[in-house]
């Protein structure tokens, strides 16, 4: 298994204000998912989240991509209580891991 985002892990100020705790931890667990499934990770991953609409209920949509090596996964969380749309980055820089908001980067 690589050694990407096995470091110490934090949220910026903005992701602690905008994001809940459900989102966080789903975030970390998909990173953590494809480190298992010994996926190549890249230093930067991106997860675009927006409201999925079925039945008139808001479901968390979340697509997971990398640039280099190229990769993709979609998930749908029924279990997020409040869905959001907005773009979160984790970027680790191997001497920890910051998940963050694009504009405070």
């Amino acid at each position: 298994m690589n050694g990407m985002f096995t470091s110490k892990r934090y949220a910026t100020k903005g992701i602690c204000e905008t994001i809940s705790l459900d989102i966080q931890m789903v975030i970390w667990a998909m990173i953590d998912q494809w480190r298992q499934d010994r996926v190549t990770m890249d230093y930067l991953q991106v997860f675009e989240l927006s409201i999925e609409r079925r039945n008139s209920i808001g479901i968390q949509k979340v697509i997971h991509t990398q640039e280099c090596p190229c990769k993709s996964a979609t998930y749908y969380l029924p279990i997020i209580e409040n869905p959001i749309k907005t773009t979160i980055w984790v970027i680790d820089s191997e001497e920890y891991c910051m998940m963050l908001l694009p504009d405070e980067y």
